[in-house]
Protein backbone atom coordinates (compact mmCIF):
# COMPACT_ATOMS: atom_id res chain seq x y z
CA UNK A 1 0.00 0.00 0.00
CA UNK A 2 1.27 3.37 -0.73
CA UNK A 3 2.72 5.49 1.88
CA UNK A 4 1.31 9.04 1.27
CA UNK A 5 3.40 10.69 3.94
CA UNK A 6 6.26 8.92 2.53
CA UNK A 7 5.76 10.48 -1.06
CA UNK A 8 4.84 13.98 0.48
CA UNK A 9 8.14 14.11 2.02
CA UNK A 10 10.14 13.38 -1.07
CA UNK A 11 8.02 16.25 -3.04
CA UNK A 12 8.63 18.71 -0.20
CA UNK A 13 12.53 18.12 0.08
CA UNK A 14 12.59 18.31 -4.09
CA UNK A 15 10.77 21.51 -3.76
CA UNK A 16 13.02 22.91 -1.20
CA UNK A 17 16.10 21.94 -3.39
CA UNK A 18 14.50 23.40 -6.33
CA UNK A 19 14.17 26.95 -4.23
CA UNK A 20 17.38 26.93 -2.87
CA UNK A 21 18.72 26.52 -6.39
CA UNK A 22 16.64 29.35 -7.82
CA UNK A 23 17.68 31.70 -5.17
CA UNK A 24 21.51 30.38 -4.95
CA UNK A 25 22.27 29.12 -8.56
CA UNK A 26 25.09 26.46 -9.14
CA UNK A 27 28.00 28.92 -9.44
CA UNK A 28 29.47 29.59 -13.11
CA UNK A 29 32.12 27.65 -14.38
CA UNK A 30 35.56 29.85 -14.39
CA UNK A 31 36.83 30.75 -18.02
CA UNK A 32 39.94 29.26 -19.09
CA UNK A 33 41.78 30.32 -21.88
CA UNK A 34 42.54 28.42 -24.77
CA UNK A 35 46.66 26.75 -24.65
CA UNK A 36 48.64 29.30 -26.59
CA UNK A 37 51.15 27.25 -29.10
CA UNK A 38 51.28 27.14 -32.40
CA UNK A 39 47.07 25.95 -33.09
CA UNK A 40 45.84 28.96 -31.44
CA UNK A 41 48.90 31.62 -33.44
CA UNK A 42 46.18 33.56 -35.27
CA UNK A 43 43.40 33.79 -33.32
CA UNK A 44 41.51 36.95 -32.70
CA UNK A 45 42.18 36.73 -28.86
CA UNK A 46 45.97 37.23 -29.63
CA UNK A 47 48.12 40.44 -30.68
CA UNK A 48 51.46 39.28 -31.08
CA UNK A 49 54.62 41.85 -31.45
CA UNK A 50 58.39 40.84 -32.57
CA UNK A 51 57.27 38.56 -35.03
CA UNK A 52 60.51 38.09 -36.70
CA UNK A 53 61.86 36.31 -33.42
CA UNK A 54 58.76 34.54 -32.15
CA UNK A 55 58.41 31.21 -33.56
CA UNK A 56 55.35 28.84 -31.90
CA UNK A 57 55.91 25.40 -30.80
CA UNK A 58 52.88 22.51 -29.64
CA UNK A 59 53.21 23.81 -26.69
CA UNK A 60 53.77 27.24 -25.79
CA UNK A 61 55.82 29.81 -27.78
CA UNK A 62 60.18 30.68 -28.13
CA UNK A 63 62.25 34.05 -28.89
CA UNK A 64 64.46 32.68 -31.23
CA UNK A 65 67.18 35.42 -30.76
CA UNK A 66 68.01 37.92 -28.39
CA UNK A 67 65.29 40.63 -29.05
CA UNK A 68 61.46 41.82 -28.20
CA UNK A 69 58.38 39.70 -28.35
CA UNK A 70 55.01 40.04 -27.27
CA UNK A 71 52.14 38.14 -27.10
CA UNK A 72 49.12 39.52 -25.63
CA UNK A 73 45.82 37.88 -24.42
CA UNK A 74 43.49 40.55 -25.56
CA UNK A 75 40.50 39.79 -22.97
CA UNK A 76 39.31 42.62 -20.23
CA UNK A 77 40.52 40.58 -17.59
CA UNK A 78 39.59 41.56 -13.73
CA UNK A 79 40.48 39.15 -11.34
CA UNK A 80 42.96 36.38 -12.57
CA UNK A 81 45.10 33.17 -12.27
CA UNK A 82 47.89 33.21 -15.01
CA UNK A 83 50.62 30.53 -14.55
CA UNK A 84 53.47 29.21 -17.05
CA UNK A 85 56.69 27.77 -17.46
CA UNK A 86 59.41 29.91 -18.89
CA UNK A 87 63.34 28.98 -19.58
CA UNK A 88 66.01 31.95 -20.58
CA UNK A 89 68.51 30.70 -22.58
CA UNK A 90 70.33 33.81 -22.88
CA UNK A 91 69.61 37.40 -21.55
CA UNK A 92 69.94 41.06 -23.04
CA UNK A 93 71.12 44.05 -21.35
CA UNK A 94 68.33 44.93 -18.92
CA UNK A 95 66.26 41.65 -20.03
CA UNK A 96 63.64 39.87 -18.36
CA UNK A 97 60.79 38.41 -18.99
CA UNK A 98 57.79 41.09 -17.97
CA UNK A 99 54.70 40.57 -17.36
CA UNK A 100 52.22 43.56 -18.52
CA UNK A 101 48.75 43.28 -16.25
CA UNK A 102 45.43 45.64 -16.90
CA UNK A 103 46.83 46.95 -19.74
CA UNK A 104 45.51 49.93 -21.12
CA UNK A 105 45.49 51.17 -25.04
CA UNK A 106 49.52 49.35 -24.64
CA UNK A 107 52.00 49.48 -22.17
CA UNK A 108 49.66 50.99 -19.44
CA UNK A 109 49.06 49.29 -15.89
CA UNK A 110 51.19 47.42 -13.93
CA UNK A 111 54.45 45.06 -14.45
CA UNK A 112 56.47 42.68 -13.01
CA UNK A 113 59.84 42.60 -14.92
CA UNK A 114 61.31 38.95 -13.90
CA UNK A 115 65.47 38.80 -14.68
CA UNK A 116 68.26 37.26 -13.41
CA UNK A 117 68.31 38.92 -9.94
CA UNK A 118 64.83 40.08 -9.35
CA UNK A 119 61.84 40.71 -10.03
CA UNK A 120 60.71 44.12 -10.30
CA UNK A 121 56.98 45.70 -9.77
CA UNK A 122 56.49 48.78 -11.84
CA UNK A 123 53.57 51.24 -12.56
CA UNK A 124 53.42 51.80 -16.27
CA UNK A 125 51.61 55.10 -17.74
CA UNK A 126 51.47 54.46 -21.52
CA UNK A 127 55.17 54.27 -22.79
CA UNK A 128 57.73 51.57 -21.83
CA UNK A 129 60.04 54.36 -20.47
CA UNK A 130 57.45 55.91 -18.51
CA UNK A 131 57.17 54.35 -15.57
CA UNK A 132 57.49 54.39 -11.40
CA UNK A 133 59.34 52.16 -9.44
CA UNK A 134 57.13 50.41 -6.58
CA UNK A 135 59.18 47.77 -5.64
CA UNK A 136 61.87 44.98 -5.78
CA UNK A 137 60.66 41.37 -4.44
CA UNK A 138 62.57 38.07 -4.69
CA UNK A 139 62.22 35.67 -7.66
CA UNK A 140 64.75 35.85 -10.09
CA UNK A 141 65.16 33.51 -13.10
CA UNK A 142 68.48 31.89 -13.59
CA UNK A 143 69.24 30.99 -17.61
CA UNK A 144 69.37 27.66 -18.56
CA UNK A 145 66.63 25.88 -16.34
CA UNK A 146 62.91 26.06 -16.46
CA UNK A 147 60.74 27.85 -13.81
CA UNK A 148 56.87 27.66 -13.25
CA UNK A 149 55.71 31.46 -12.96
CA UNK A 150 52.35 32.41 -11.55
CA UNK A 151 50.45 35.84 -11.25
CA UNK A 152 46.95 36.33 -9.96
CA UNK A 153 44.49 39.04 -9.13
CA UNK A 154 41.99 39.43 -6.52
CA UNK A 155 40.67 42.60 -5.86
CA UNK A 156 43.59 44.34 -7.17
CA UNK A 157 46.08 42.58 -4.70
CA UNK A 158 48.61 40.93 -7.37
CA UNK A 159 50.58 37.63 -6.06
CA UNK A 160 53.73 36.80 -7.45
CA UNK A 161 54.71 32.95 -7.73
CA UNK A 162 57.85 31.30 -8.35
CA UNK A 163 58.27 27.57 -8.21
CA UNK A 164 55.38 26.80 -5.67
CA UNK A 165 56.22 29.55 -3.27
CA UNK A 166 54.62 32.96 -3.02
CA UNK A 167 57.57 35.70 -3.60
CA UNK A 168 55.44 38.93 -2.97
CA UNK A 169 52.47 40.63 -3.53
CA UNK A 170 51.22 44.47 -4.49
CA UNK A 171 48.01 46.20 -5.08
CA UNK A 172 46.68 49.04 -6.76
CA UNK A 173 45.14 50.72 -4.20
CA UNK A 174 44.28 53.52 -6.29
CA UNK A 175 42.05 51.18 -8.27
CA UNK A 176 43.57 52.67 -11.47
CA UNK A 177 43.44 49.83 -13.98
CA UNK A 178 40.83 47.50 -12.86
CA UNK A 179 40.54 45.88 -16.11
CA UNK A 180 42.28 44.95 -19.60
CA UNK A 181 44.60 42.71 -20.75
CA UNK A 182 47.69 40.59 -20.30
CA UNK A 183 50.98 40.27 -21.54
CA UNK A 184 53.45 38.20 -21.43
CA UNK A 185 56.85 40.04 -22.89
CA UNK A 186 60.49 38.04 -23.69
CA UNK A 187 62.61 41.79 -23.31
CA UNK A 188 66.08 41.70 -25.13
CA UNK A 189 66.07 37.95 -24.33
CA UNK A 190 66.08 34.61 -25.80
CA UNK A 191 63.90 32.54 -24.19
CA UNK A 192 61.02 29.49 -24.16
CA UNK A 193 57.44 29.87 -23.12
CA UNK A 194 55.04 26.88 -22.32
CA UNK A 195 51.85 26.05 -21.02
CA UNK A 196 50.26 29.04 -20.50
CA UNK A 197 47.47 28.87 -18.20
CA UNK A 198 44.86 31.83 -17.08
CA UNK A 199 41.35 31.66 -15.60
CA UNK A 200 38.99 33.56 -14.70
CA UNK A 201 35.82 33.38 -12.44
CA UNK A 202 33.84 34.55 -15.09
CA UNK A 203 34.22 35.03 -19.41
CA UNK A 204 35.80 38.35 -20.03
CA UNK A 205 34.58 40.50 -23.06
CA UNK A 206 36.92 40.89 -26.10
CA UNK A 207 39.27 43.66 -26.53
CA UNK A 208 38.62 45.45 -29.84
CA UNK A 209 41.78 47.65 -29.34
CA UNK A 210 43.44 45.36 -32.65
CA UNK A 211 40.55 46.93 -34.77
CA UNK A 212 40.92 50.18 -36.49
CA UNK A 213 38.56 53.65 -35.84
CA UNK A 214 37.88 53.53 -39.30
CA UNK A 215 37.27 51.68 -42.12
CA UNK A 216 40.35 51.93 -44.52
CA UNK A 217 39.17 50.21 -47.50
CA UNK A 218 35.96 52.09 -49.14
CA UNK A 219 35.87 52.86 -52.65
CA UNK A 220 35.93 56.18 -52.88
CA UNK A 221 37.97 59.20 -53.17
CA UNK A 222 39.30 60.89 -50.23
CA UNK A 223 37.44 63.97 -48.59
CA UNK A 224 38.97 67.01 -49.30
CA UNK A 225 40.49 67.80 -46.00
CA UNK A 226 42.84 64.57 -45.84
CA UNK A 227 43.69 64.98 -49.85
CA UNK A 228 47.51 65.56 -50.18
CA UNK A 229 48.01 69.35 -49.59
CA UNK A 230 51.77 69.87 -48.65
CA UNK A 231 54.62 68.36 -48.54
CA UNK A 232 57.82 69.12 -46.76
CA UNK A 233 60.87 69.34 -49.20
CA UNK A 234 64.17 68.09 -47.36
CA UNK A 235 67.02 70.04 -49.24
CA UNK A 236 70.11 67.11 -49.72
CA UNK A 237 72.80 66.78 -52.08
CA UNK A 238 70.29 65.38 -54.71
CA UNK A 239 68.08 68.44 -55.23
CA UNK A 240 70.22 71.71 -54.42
CA UNK A 241 68.94 73.95 -56.99
CA UNK A 242 69.47 77.15 -57.20
CA UNK A 243 69.46 78.41 -61.29
CA UNK A 244 66.52 79.96 -62.93
CA UNK A 245 63.61 77.59 -63.50
CA UNK A 246 65.13 74.90 -62.40
CA UNK A 247 62.38 74.08 -59.80
CA UNK A 248 59.64 74.85 -62.64
CA UNK A 249 58.59 71.21 -63.36
CA UNK A 250 58.41 69.74 -60.05
CA UNK A 251 56.15 72.91 -58.56
CA UNK A 252 54.10 72.64 -61.20
CA UNK A 253 53.11 68.96 -60.90
CA UNK A 254 52.98 69.78 -57.48
CA UNK A 255 50.46 72.33 -58.12
CA UNK A 256 48.51 69.92 -60.58
CA UNK A 257 48.09 67.04 -57.97
CA UNK A 258 46.83 69.72 -55.65
CA UNK A 259 49.39 70.50 -53.32
CA UNK A 260 49.28 74.13 -52.06
CA UNK A 261 52.38 74.27 -49.35
CA UNK A 262 55.65 73.57 -49.44
CA UNK A 263 57.38 72.84 -46.05
CA UNK A 264 61.27 73.33 -46.58
CA UNK A 265 63.90 73.05 -43.55
CA UNK A 266 66.41 76.37 -44.55
CA UNK A 267 69.59 73.90 -44.03
CA UNK A 268 71.33 71.08 -46.05
CA UNK A 269 74.13 70.77 -43.58
CA UNK A 270 74.87 73.46 -40.17
CA UNK A 271 76.58 75.72 -42.24
CA UNK A 272 73.83 78.01 -42.70
CA UNK A 273 70.34 78.60 -44.52
CA UNK A 274 71.26 77.99 -48.35
CA UNK A 275 69.86 81.50 -49.35
CA UNK A 276 70.00 81.23 -53.30
CA UNK A 277 68.08 77.56 -53.24
CA UNK A 278 65.63 79.54 -50.99
CA UNK A 279 65.69 82.31 -53.66
CA UNK A 280 64.89 80.10 -56.64
CA UNK A 281 62.75 78.03 -54.91
CA UNK A 282 60.35 81.36 -53.53
CA UNK A 283 60.45 82.50 -57.04
CA UNK A 284 59.13 79.74 -58.71
CA UNK A 285 56.31 79.37 -55.23
CA UNK A 286 55.10 82.65 -56.23
CA UNK A 287 54.34 81.66 -59.90
CA UNK A 288 52.70 78.34 -59.31
CA UNK A 289 50.72 79.91 -56.45
CA UNK A 290 52.37 77.88 -53.81
CA UNK A 291 52.94 78.97 -50.27
CA UNK A 292 56.01 77.99 -48.14
CA UNK A 293 56.70 77.22 -44.41
CA UNK A 294 60.81 77.98 -43.27
CA UNK A 295 62.12 75.38 -41.31
CA UNK A 296 64.49 76.11 -38.88
CA UNK A 297 68.13 74.75 -37.82
CA UNK A 298 68.06 71.64 -36.07
CA UNK A 299 70.79 70.68 -33.58
CA UNK A 300 70.79 67.21 -35.80
CA UNK A 301 70.95 65.09 -33.23
CA UNK A 302 67.92 62.53 -32.43
CA UNK A 303 68.50 62.55 -28.79
CA UNK A 304 69.05 66.04 -28.28
CA UNK A 305 67.27 66.16 -25.23
CA UNK A 306 70.19 64.12 -23.44
CA UNK A 307 72.10 67.43 -24.53
CA UNK A 308 72.72 69.93 -21.66
CA UNK A 309 70.58 73.08 -20.94
CA UNK A 310 74.08 75.01 -22.08
CA UNK A 311 75.06 73.39 -25.15
CA UNK A 312 71.34 73.94 -26.52
CA UNK A 313 71.33 77.47 -25.36
CA UNK A 314 74.35 78.34 -27.81
CA UNK A 315 71.78 76.60 -30.49
CA UNK A 316 69.13 78.60 -29.83
CA UNK A 317 71.57 81.99 -30.44
CA UNK A 318 72.68 80.52 -33.50
CA UNK A 319 68.55 79.31 -34.44
CA UNK A 320 67.17 83.23 -33.29
CA UNK A 321 70.16 84.95 -35.27
CA UNK A 322 69.21 82.68 -38.43
CA UNK A 323 65.35 83.04 -38.03
CA UNK A 324 65.66 87.14 -37.54
CA UNK A 325 68.42 86.76 -41.37
CA UNK A 326 65.39 84.18 -42.95
CA UNK A 327 62.83 87.04 -41.64
CA UNK A 328 64.29 90.05 -43.27
CA UNK A 329 64.98 88.17 -46.60
CA UNK A 330 61.39 86.66 -46.68
CA UNK A 331 59.35 88.07 -44.07
CA UNK A 332 57.67 90.33 -47.12
CA UNK A 333 57.22 88.00 -49.47
CA UNK A 334 53.69 86.54 -50.57
CA UNK A 335 54.85 83.44 -50.72
CA UNK A 336 55.71 83.14 -46.69
CA UNK A 337 52.99 81.28 -44.70
CA UNK A 338 54.86 80.52 -41.73
CA UNK A 339 57.69 78.56 -39.71
CA UNK A 340 58.34 74.86 -39.24
CA UNK A 341 60.33 73.96 -36.10
CA UNK A 342 62.59 71.31 -37.20
CA UNK A 343 63.81 69.40 -34.39
CA UNK A 344 61.37 66.52 -33.78
CA UNK A 345 60.44 64.73 -30.72
CA UNK A 346 59.14 61.28 -30.15
CA UNK A 347 57.76 59.50 -26.87
CA UNK A 348 61.19 59.52 -25.33
CA UNK A 349 61.09 63.81 -25.18
CA UNK A 350 58.14 63.42 -23.15
CA UNK A 351 58.92 61.35 -19.97
CA UNK A 352 58.63 63.83 -17.09
CA UNK A 353 62.80 63.64 -17.04
CA UNK A 354 62.68 65.15 -20.44
CA UNK A 355 59.91 67.14 -20.11
CA UNK A 356 60.62 70.18 -18.77
CA UNK A 357 64.14 70.90 -21.37
CA UNK A 358 61.79 69.93 -24.36
CA UNK A 359 59.21 72.49 -23.71
CA UNK A 360 61.59 75.32 -22.54
CA UNK A 361 63.59 74.78 -26.19
CA UNK A 362 60.83 74.56 -28.53
CA UNK A 363 59.05 77.77 -26.49
CA UNK A 364 62.07 79.74 -26.66
CA UNK A 365 61.91 79.19 -30.56
CA UNK A 366 58.21 80.35 -30.27
CA UNK A 367 58.52 83.40 -28.21
CA UNK A 368 61.39 84.77 -30.87
CA UNK A 369 59.58 83.41 -33.77
CA UNK A 370 56.51 85.27 -32.66
CA UNK A 371 58.01 88.36 -31.92
CA UNK A 372 58.91 88.56 -35.54
CA UNK A 373 56.26 87.21 -37.49
CA UNK A 374 53.21 87.25 -34.65
CA UNK A 375 50.30 86.75 -37.21
CA UNK A 376 52.40 83.65 -39.40
CA UNK A 377 51.96 80.09 -38.12
CA UNK A 378 54.08 77.50 -36.89
CA UNK A 379 54.40 74.04 -37.22
CA UNK A 380 55.47 71.10 -35.34
CA UNK A 381 55.74 67.67 -36.26
CA UNK A 382 56.47 64.97 -33.90
CA UNK A 383 56.62 61.23 -34.10
CA UNK A 384 55.15 58.52 -32.39
CA UNK A 385 55.46 54.52 -31.80
CA UNK A 386 52.44 52.31 -32.09
CA UNK A 387 53.67 50.41 -29.11
CA UNK A 388 53.25 53.83 -26.75
CA UNK A 389 49.25 54.25 -25.48
CA UNK A 390 47.01 56.87 -27.18
CA UNK A 391 45.86 58.22 -24.57
CA UNK A 392 49.50 58.46 -22.74
CA UNK A 393 49.86 61.14 -26.18
CA UNK A 394 46.21 62.74 -25.36
CA UNK A 395 47.92 63.39 -21.80
CA UNK A 396 51.24 64.30 -23.17
CA UNK A 397 49.89 66.87 -25.86
CA UNK A 398 47.72 68.50 -23.55
CA UNK A 399 50.01 69.09 -20.73
CA UNK A 400 52.58 69.78 -23.68
CA UNK A 401 50.46 72.42 -25.63
CA UNK A 402 49.70 74.10 -22.42
CA UNK A 403 53.29 75.61 -22.47
CA UNK A 404 54.55 75.34 -25.84
CA UNK A 405 52.41 77.81 -27.77
CA UNK A 406 52.37 76.20 -31.53
CA UNK A 407 49.86 76.93 -33.75
CA UNK A 408 49.98 73.80 -35.52
CA UNK A 409 50.44 69.95 -34.70
CA UNK A 410 51.49 67.60 -37.79
CA UNK A 411 52.32 64.45 -36.42
CA UNK A 412 54.41 61.75 -39.05
CA UNK A 413 51.77 58.71 -39.34
CA UNK A 414 55.14 56.81 -38.50
CA UNK A 415 53.99 54.49 -41.46
CA UNK A 416 56.83 54.78 -43.83
CA UNK A 417 59.02 53.99 -40.88
CA UNK A 418 57.83 51.09 -39.77
CA UNK A 419 56.74 52.53 -36.17
CA UNK A 420 52.94 52.33 -37.13
CA UNK A 421 50.37 51.48 -39.27
CA UNK A 422 47.10 52.93 -41.06
CA UNK A 423 45.14 51.03 -38.16
CA UNK A 424 46.90 52.09 -35.28
CA UNK A 425 47.09 55.73 -36.58
CA UNK A 426 43.77 56.23 -36.72
CA UNK A 427 43.91 55.86 -33.19
CA UNK A 428 46.41 58.26 -32.43
CA UNK A 429 45.20 60.83 -34.46
CA UNK A 430 41.77 60.89 -32.53
CA UNK A 431 44.00 61.23 -29.39
CA UNK A 432 45.91 64.18 -30.95
CA UNK A 433 43.03 66.04 -32.08
CA UNK A 434 41.50 65.37 -28.54
CA UNK A 435 44.67 67.50 -27.02
CA UNK A 436 44.62 70.22 -29.23
CA UNK A 437 40.73 70.74 -29.07
CA UNK A 438 41.47 71.67 -25.51
CA UNK A 439 44.00 74.27 -27.04
CA UNK A 440 42.46 75.75 -30.10
CA UNK A 441 45.66 74.18 -32.16
CA UNK A 442 45.33 72.72 -35.71
CA UNK A 443 45.35 68.96 -36.44
CA UNK A 444 47.24 68.30 -39.21
CA UNK A 445 48.62 65.09 -40.64
CA UNK A 446 52.43 64.02 -41.86
CA UNK A 447 51.64 61.20 -43.56
CA UNK A 448 55.38 59.02 -44.74
CA UNK A 449 54.87 57.71 -48.51
CA UNK A 450 58.03 55.81 -47.92
CA UNK A 451 58.88 52.61 -46.84
CA UNK A 452 61.85 52.94 -44.63
CA UNK A 453 63.02 49.33 -45.56
CA UNK A 454 64.07 50.09 -49.17
CA UNK A 455 64.03 54.08 -49.15
CA UNK A 456 61.42 53.18 -52.16
CA UNK A 457 58.01 55.56 -52.79
CA UNK A 458 54.71 53.17 -51.17
CA UNK A 459 52.25 51.94 -53.10
CA UNK A 460 49.07 53.84 -53.68
CA UNK A 461 47.08 51.64 -51.80
CA UNK A 462 48.90 51.78 -48.57
CA UNK A 463 48.59 55.65 -49.02
CA UNK A 464 45.09 55.14 -49.53
CA UNK A 465 45.21 53.76 -46.15
CA UNK A 466 46.92 56.63 -44.28
CA UNK A 467 45.07 59.33 -45.78
CA UNK A 468 41.89 57.56 -44.55
CA UNK A 469 43.28 56.85 -41.29
CA UNK A 470 43.52 60.27 -40.87
CA UNK A 471 40.15 61.89 -42.58
CA UNK A 472 38.21 61.80 -39.60
CA UNK A 473 40.38 64.08 -37.32
CA UNK A 474 42.64 66.39 -39.71
CA UNK A 475 42.62 69.88 -41.31
CA UNK A 476 45.18 68.74 -44.09
CA UNK A 477 47.63 66.36 -44.87
CA UNK A 478 51.22 66.98 -45.74
CA UNK A 479 53.71 64.08 -46.72
CA UNK A 480 57.13 63.23 -46.30
CA UNK A 481 57.92 63.95 -49.46
CA UNK A 482 57.29 64.39 -52.52
CA UNK A 483 60.69 65.34 -54.22
CA UNK A 484 61.98 62.17 -53.45
CA UNK A 485 59.03 59.77 -53.40
CA UNK A 486 56.39 61.08 -55.62
CA UNK A 487 57.73 63.63 -58.19
CA UNK A 488 57.21 62.00 -61.82
CA UNK A 489 60.45 63.58 -62.84
CA UNK A 490 62.85 61.99 -60.08
CA UNK A 491 62.51 58.17 -61.17
CA UNK A 492 60.27 55.43 -62.61
CA UNK A 493 59.13 54.35 -59.02
CA UNK A 494 58.03 58.11 -57.84
CA UNK A 495 56.48 58.84 -61.45
CA UNK A 496 54.20 56.03 -61.08
CA UNK A 497 52.89 56.73 -57.37
CA UNK A 498 52.46 60.39 -59.05
CA UNK A 499 50.33 59.16 -61.66
CA UNK A 500 48.31 56.63 -59.71
CA UNK A 501 47.79 59.35 -57.23
CA UNK A 502 46.55 61.60 -59.79
CA UNK A 503 44.25 59.34 -61.32
CA UNK A 504 42.66 58.14 -58.13
CA UNK A 505 41.65 61.86 -56.95
CA UNK A 506 40.40 62.74 -60.65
Amino acid sequence: MLDLSVNYRIITILCLLLALFLVFPEPASAFKVPQINKATAEVNWLSLDGLETLQFTDDGFLSTKVAYSRVEILYNFEDFDLSFEAKVNEYGTHGSIMLILHEQDTYAGYSVAIDQNRATVMRRHGYWNDYQWLANINGAIKPGNWHHIRLTCKDQVYTYYLDGKQMGQFEDQNRVYNKGSLVIRVANSKAEIRNVEVTAENKPALRVSNVPLVDLTPDRVVHANAAITGSFLQLDYTNIRNSKGSWENELKAMKDAGLDLLVVPAYANETGPLYDVLDELFAEANKQGISIMIGTLSNRNYNWTNLSKSHLTKVLDNLKADVTELYNRYGENNAFYGWYLSDEIDEKDLVPSKFSLTTWYYSEQINHIKSLTPGKPILLSPSYEAGTSPIWWEEKFDKFLEVVKVDILGPQDSVGAKRSTPEAASKFYRAFLKACQKHDVQLWADVEIFDIDTWHPAELELVKKQLFAVEPYVEKVIVFEFNHYMNPYKNARSKKLYNDYVDWIK
